[in-house]
């Protein structure tokens, strides 16, 4: 996926790609991976960079060039998102174990 729209946003109000990556959990070389790679970026993680950005998914994808305010539903989409990763970083480290099992299973299962 080329990420030259949310890199030139990110530049423009002053954030970095680490502040993003850490901003959907990942890790801070994502977006440079995802660049190289040519992979896609989930729709959740789009979302949560064009509410922080100031912008629409669209616009990030390069659907349209207008780069207008996020929509009601991509914040609540984000403000769900960011309260799970509260959640999550309050675990203890045999709850972080019993989760990563349980994803772990989920994922096997596909």
């Amino acid at each position: 996926m080329n990420t030259d729209r949310i890199t030139e946003l990110a530049k423009a109000q002053g954030k970095t790609l680490t502040y993003l990556c850490a901003l959907v959990g990942r890790p801070r070389y994502y977006l440079k991976s995802v660049r190289s790679s040519g992979t896609s970026i989930p729709r959740e993680y789009l979302e949560a960079f064009a509410v922080d950005l100031g912008t629409t998914v669209e616009y990030l994808l390069g659907e349209t060039d207008d780069a207008g305010a996020c929509s009601e539903q991509q914040k609540n989409t984000v403000t769900y998102y960011r309260n799970e990763q509260k959640v999550v970083k309050r675990l203890k480290p045999d709850q972080m174990k019993m989760l990563a099992d349980m994803i772990d299973g989920i994922r096997t299962d596909e």
